[in-house]
């Protein structure tokens, strides 16, 4: 066969097909979903400024109602400087961002070749590049695959013993996404392993690993104490214990009625079928239940994957966004070549068959959701041409800020009350909710009416609450300027 007689041209020609086919999505359809605005906006705007900056230059400031740029900026500056060579574009950003889904997979297959062999390193690879938030996350503009990469190739170097490459590529990871940093109890612990013979030898390797990866933290840190307020830092000793004492009273005390909006949380059965799929799950289910037939050989994968998720949930609570845990996908992959179920040719085609139902459902899924209305775009149209460019605009999603060039408030951006966006959402009355849109100073409410969701149920603030929607008509001084099927704005008159 040619699998068999060309391994790795085979194993090329399927990584770059399907790589292409997430690429040419995302070319086909808008930067639009969720964060992913906010990140090609931060990458636009360094490109423009030629340097980080601490905050949208639509603003004044990153004190609300705007925002620090307080993200890790590697992702951004290296798009930022391709766009100097190339011009600024999409086409540019999906290719880019193309190239840590190859480093990403490149690293799975050759993990689990080293570990398993030539041939079952297809069905790591297989188990990890259909895994639905996998091929979402490669084509919406988000930091989990890119952090993921760069992640599994601190592991690549730390068991080839190059810790000095692991360190350095550690600190990439931490300048991509921050949830990085919950690999280092594991990372470290594997180098104890490697290392445990000599303590000298130990205590050099421990040294070089972590040299690199401290001097990329410390300029990093050095830059935040003088451009961001510690109140905002994500990095900030004070806001990661509050993190764990937040987790620790939330596990012993009800939870307040109010949540915050999520893609997907990891306590519903429903949503971890949908990101981690029904392949690698199934595998990975029956590699643990039969894990008195575990080799011993996929102890070094376990290691990081406990470290991460034990990190986490401190941080987190298991409440929290599913794709948070994108970094530990790899591995599970890698790991769940020793399932029974993967021995049997029968199991392995039907897991392969759906796999790939998986990968190309969840791809029609996403060009789906990514395309913006045209009622939309109108909408966009209309605040780019009628609306002031000191107006503020209470909009959920920070698409509005590429599209419309207006500034925008929301959640955390809310300043000036105790309640904030709840404050607002769910005022008792229609003077103060008129009081507290003045003291914000928000003169426009723009209404995406697929973000409106019934409050009675429960209560959060990833869209509009219905209540609050139906209270705008009653305010005294507010008017609509403009509607359609998709938009309605309503304009401050007094």
């Amino acid at each position: 066969m040619f699998i068999k007689k060309y391994p790795s041209t085979t194993f090329w020609l399927f990584t770059i097909s399907l790589t292409g086919v997430l690429v040419l999505n995302g070319i086909a359809t808008e930067v639009n979903l969720g964060d992913e605005s906010h990140h090609y906006r931060f990458a636009y705007n360094i490109y423009q400024a030629g340097k980080r900056l601490a905050f949208d230059p639509l603003y004044e400031s990153g004190k609300p109602p705007g925002f620090y740029y307080h993200d890790p900026p590697l992702w951004h500056y290296l798009l930022a400087f391709i766009w100097r060579i190339t011009g600024p574009s999409q086409v540019v950003a999906q290719i880019y961002h193309g190239l840590f889904f190859i480093l990403a997979v490149w690293l799975t297959a050759i993990l689990a070749k080293k570990r398993w062999g030539e041939e079952k390193k297809w069905f790591s690879t297989i188990l990890f590049i259909t895994v639905p938030m996998v091929v979402s996350f490669s084509i919406i503009l988000y930091m989990d695959i890119p952090v993921t990469a760069l992640s599994l190739l601190s592991f690549y170097f730390i068991l080839q013993r190059r810790y000095i490459e692991g360190g350095f590529a550690l600190g990439l990871a931490y300048l991509t996404k921050l949830n990085a940093c919950f690999f280092i109890p594991g990372f470290l612990i594997l180098i104890l392993w490697h290392e445990r013979e000599k303590v000298w030898v130990l205590l050099k390797s421990v040294g070089l690993f972590s040299m690199p990866f401290s001097v990329i933290v410390f300029l990093d840190h050095c830059w935040r104490r003088e451009n961001i307020e510690s109140s905002y830092d994500l990095v900030s000793i004070l806001l990661v214990a509050e993190r764990v004492e937040s987790t620790f009273r939330n596990l012993t005390e009800s939870q307040d009625t109010f949540r915050q909006y999520l893609i997907s949380y990891m306590t519903n059965p429903v949503d971890i079928v949908r990101f981690l799929g029904l392949g690698l799950l199934v595998c990975l289910f029956i590699h643990i239940i039969s894990f008195k037939r575990w080799s011993g050989k996929g102890i070094v994968f376990w290691i990081p994957v406990f470290s991460y998720l034990i990190a986490f949930f401190l941080l987190f609570g298991f409440n929290s966004d599913l794709r948070y845990i994108m970094p530990v996908v790899p591995f599970l992959a890698i790991l769940c070549v020793e399932s029974p179920i993967l021995s049997q040719k029968r199991w392995i085609w039907m897991i392969v068959g759906v796999c790939i139902l998986q990968f190309f459902s969840t791809t029609f899924y996403v060009y789906q959701r990514r395309l913006i209305p045209s009622e939309i775009k109108e909408s966009y149209e209309f605040v780019r041409m009628h609306l002031p460019k000191n107006a503020l605009v209470l909009y959920p999603e920070e698409n509005l800020l590429i599209y419309g060039q207006r500034r925008i408030v929301w959640d955390a951006s809310v300043r000036g009350n105790p309640g904030g966006l709840y404050s607002l959402l769910w005022a008792p009355d229609l003077p103060t909710m008129k009081r507290n849109l003045e003291l914000n100073h928000i003169n426009y409410i723009m209404i995406k009416k697929s973000r409106i969701y019934d409050d009675r149920i429960e209560k959060h603030t990833g869209g509009y609450p219905k209540s609050f929607v139906e209270k705008i008509p009653k305010l005294e001084g507010w008017e609509k300027i403009f509607e359609n099927p998709g938009v309605s704005i309503w304009k401050r008159t007094q």
